[in-house]
């Protein structure tokens, strides 16, 4: 074959196949160096195709010189933590990497500036047993005598002392429910209409609502929080409950 510039020839049509050949000359042996072939193959030997690669999907190792693809599931974190090899991540995994480390200086945790809507919350919450049938939104004491969440109520210091909160899963009696201990909450179809700067307590007339009214005798006055809007509640627990005189 006549000599030919590179730029001159015919470029591949199609992906080249194993066999298929690249001819160079080897300096190596000086003087009588000699044209020798590189296959496809050898070319392709260290690399790592596109066609391995599918939708979401990224290249990791986790033994030296041997690269992997791995597809990532929606709602998934890829990691590693101490002593283990890159892989998706666990719900306990990712905790234990993130609560591990101090909250940094001027880094703080951030809540919703505004909730979207009635039946939405954001804040502390704690998993446990509804002692009753409970609803979105109704205030709720730990009770000591069943370890159950039942709704509280102002008119008796055993339904307002100790751990409160408010219900964020409606839950049946005896079932599993979640409360939100600290944050904030909308609660439209039991709360009532709310005003803001204007402390927020255990219903003692409805066991399970809010309310601002003005207390008579005996009721009993423990605060859940403020009000930021005429339907969002702050909710942060006063610690320390007082019997109107």
């Amino acid at each position: 074959m006549a000599d030919t510039k590179l730029s001159a020839l015919t470029e591949l049509t199609a992906t080249p196949a194993s066999d298929d050949e690249v001819y160079i000359r080897d300096v190596s042996e000086e003087a009588n160096a000699e044209s020798k072939k590189i296959t496809t193959a050898n070319l392709l030997g260290g690399a790592v195709l596109k066609s391995t690669y599918n939708a979401n999907t990224i290249l990791a190792a986790t033994s030296d010189d041997t690269p992997t693809a791995i597809t990532v599931a929606e709602q998934t974190v890829v990691g590693r933590i101490t002593s283990g090899a890159i892989k998706a991540l666990t719900v306990a995994e990712l905790q234990t990497l993130i609560l591990s480390a101090a909250l940094p200086e001027n880094v703080s945790i951030t809540l919703d500036a505004a909730l979207s809507a009635d039946g939405k919350y954001c804040g502390v919450t704690e998993t446990g047993t509804a002692g009753t049938a409970l609803s979105f939104g109704h205030v709720v004491y730990f009770s000591s005598t069943d370890s159950k969440w039942e709704k509280a109520k102002g008119d008796a210091e055993s339904t307002v002392k100790g751990k409160v909160g408010i219900c964020v899963k409606t839950a049946s009696e005896n079932a599993s429910t979640i409360i939100l201990l600290w944050g904030k909450v909308r609660a439209d179809a039991i709360f009532p209409t709310l005003t803001v700067g204007s402390p927020v307590f255990i219903s003692w007339d409805t066991a399970g609502f809010l309310t601002q009214d003005t207390p008579t005798t005996g009721e009993i006055m423990r605060c859940m929080g403020h009000p930021n809007s005429g339907d969002e509640l702050y909710v942060c627990p006063d610690n320390v409950y007082v019997e109107a005189a």
